[in-house]
């Protein structure tokens, strides 16, 4: 169950939605806000547009999208419906006239699309757990790529977008400990800071 405080928060800094989809910027900044609705809206738009199947279970399983630094491009909390997006890391990229707009905006939008698989996993009451985050990842992986392979394009092949998975990233990931987390969090959010001045 979502606290209330945690709603509120969601609530507070709601900057835009599609079709239902709540948009919560917890950055605070009017130009990037501007630019995580407009690129949200497109993937989204994208997803909708070439893969309705995925599209109807991403708006049932995200109520809102929120851009949050985060330590990797996404995160899905169940409770909340919530899928976090660290959309700086998409944001240079994301100009209409940068040259590979087309293969960023999918893949922003296959981030998207994986994370609303973790939201599906979690409907059906399979937890996210030692024993499970693998397969979990995997069939949210492959999710990801059967949503880029609906993608035609005369300039990219996105049947070849996000490669194989890697278990080994992942485990990486996993095994830092909570310290270190707030610590590379920490790190990101200067990072994000400096590329703003």
């Amino acid at each position: 169950m979502i606290s209330a405080l945690n709603h509120w928060i969601l609530n507070k800094n709601i900057t835009g939605s599609y079709r239902g989809i709540l948009f919560s910027d917890s950055m605070s900044d009017d130009r990037h806000s501007a630019e995580f609705v407009a690129h949200t809206t497109r993937a989204l738009q994208l997803i909708e547009q070439v893969d309705p199947r995925r599209f109807f279970y991403t708006q049932r399983e995200i109520l809102y999208i929120v851009n949050d630094p985060l330590l990797t491009v996404g995160a899905y909390h169940g409770a909340s419906r919530c899928c976090s997006i660290d959309f700086l890391r998409y944001r240079s990229s994301l100009e209409q006239s940068a040259p590979d707009y087309e293969w960023y905006i999918a893949s922003y939008a296959s981030v998207i699309v994986h994370e609303a698989t973790h939201g599906r996993i979690y409907r059906f009451g399979i937890p996210y757990n030692s024993k499970t985050w693998e397969r979990v990842e995997r069939l949210c992986h492959k999710e990801q790529k059967r949503f880029t392979a609906h993608i035609e394009s005369e300039n990219y092949n996105f049947k070849s977008m996000g490669g194989e998975f890697d278990p080994i990233a992942w485990r990486n990931s996993r095994r830092m400990s909570r310290f270190q987390q707030i610590k590379k969090r920490l790190s990101r959010m200067r990072e994000i800071e400096a590329a703003d001045k």
